[in-house]
């Protein structure tokens, strides 16, 4: 967090404050002007003189918060291009990184760079074929596959 967004939150807190603060009065002013209402409507207080009143201002509604400036979605990262043979030498320098059984996640952190999964897959089953990798698990759905190193 840089100098210019801690005050822009701050900023944002003290607004948000005021207008809690603002909502917090006008919700007592309303109750002071029930609780008046039902003093001189209550039978004790016939034929008394009723107090001056002086009805509480209309309710302006509170001050909005002030619209978060919209935000533009950030530009996807293009993904890397890998040169042939490029990928396959980084996932077996990234191997060396990974604990002895991981997943994609695991294998991605240690390359540094989220490779097209269709790539990563081919170059994983290419080393599993070459029986440096075993799968133990797998995966299905939104549950990554769960590989062990052989060698």
């Amino acid at each position: 967090m840089d100098q210019a967004e801690y005050e822009r939150r701050k900023r944002e807190l003290d607004q948000q404050e005021a207008a809690a603060v603002e909502l917090l009065h006008t919700a007592f002013g309303t109750q002071r002007y029930a609780l008046d209402l039902v003093w001189m409507a209550s039978p004790e207080n016939r034929g008394r003189a009723v107090l001056p009143y002086e009805p509480f201002p209309a309710l302006a509604p509170p001050s909005p918060a002030p619209a978060p400036p919209p935000k533009t979605p950030a530009a996807p990262q293009p993904r890397r291009r890998w040169r042939p043979g490029e990928l396959r030498a980084a996932v077996e320098a990234a191997l060396e990184k990974v604990p002895q059984e991981f997943d994609r996640n695991h294998l991605v952190a240690a390359l540094g760079a989220d490779p097209e999964r269709g790539s990563l897959y081919r170059v994983v089953e290419d080393l599993r074929l070459e029986g440096v990798l075993a799968i133990l698990n797998n995966g299905r759905g939104r549950t990554a596959s769960l590989y062990r190193k052989l060698k």
